[in-house]
C-alpha cells in the first residue's frame, strides 16, 4: 500500500463578469466613457446603459461629466 500526497485540487480562476469589469472602468482615475464601456464589454451602448442604471439601483453612486465631447462615468470607490 502506498501513501498519497496531500494534492490540493486546482483552483479554478475567478471568472470576472463584465458587470465587476465596468465597475472596476468606473472607480479608475477619470472614469470612463461610453465608448470605453462599449469596447471593453462588447454591449451595445443601450446595454451599456441599463448596466450603469442596474449599478446605481444596487446602490453605487454614479457621477456624470463631460471629457472633451463625450460624457465620462464616474464611481465612488468600496471602502
Amino acid at each position: 500500500m502506498t501513501k498519497r500526497a496531500n494534492v490540493q485540487p486546482a483552483l479554478e480562476p475567478v471568472k470576472k463578469t463584465k458587470t465587476a469589469l465596468v465597475l472596476e472602468l468606473l472607480q479608475r482615475e477619470g472614469g470612463a466613457t461610453l465608448a470605453e464601456l462599449v469596447n471593453a464589454t462588447g454591449w451595445l451602448p443601450h446595454t451599456t446603459r441599463a448596466a450603469l442604471t442596474g449599478l446605481r439601483k444596487k446602490g453605487h453612486t454614479i457621477d456624470r461629466s463631460k471629457r472633451d465631447d463625450a460624457t465620462c462615468y464616474c464611481a465612488a470607490k468600496a471602502v
